[in-house]
């Protein structure tokens, strides 16, 4: 037996439409509960030691994508290249001219943080890379 909220039994031309709305999709037919929750959709970069000079990330996809982002001394890095998702990564991390390559795989989780039927969607992966030596 299925029970069809009762707004939508009253719309007749509905109603044997119901059993196949409501087994095919993977979202709500009814949009009720949906919050205003955001999450972080996009890749984070985390710097694993205290720079002592100022530090310059980049980032470059497989795909040619490239962004860059630029931290304090003294003071811990991180940042998110939002909507930023490549399946490879080449990160570039320097500081007073010297560099550090290294190649990533990023493993990207999934979140919906106001339910499966409601946006947002995001991707975030966290890749934690070290100092040039």
């Amino acid at each position: 037996m299925m029970l069809i909220p009762t707004r939508l039994a009253k719309k007749s031309w509905l109603v044997p439409l119901m059993p196949m709305l409501l087994s095919s999709s993977s979202c709500c037919v009814v949009n009720d509960g949906c919050t205003l929750a955001t999450c972080i959709d996009g890749l984070q970069i985390n710097v694993t030691d205290l720079p002592e000079s100022p530090v310059e990330i980049t980032a470059a996809g497989g795909d040619g994508n490239q962004r860059a982002a630029q931290c304090e001394a003294h003071e811990l890095c991180g940042v998110v290249f939002e909507g930023f998702h490549p399946e490879t990564v080449v990160i570039t991390v320097m500081v007073d001219g010297r560099s550090r390559v290294q190649t990533f795989t990023p493993s990207y989780d999934r979140n919906r943080p106001n339910g499966l039927c409601c946006p947002p969607t995001c991707h975030h992966a966290i890749v934690e890379v070290g100092l040039p030596q």
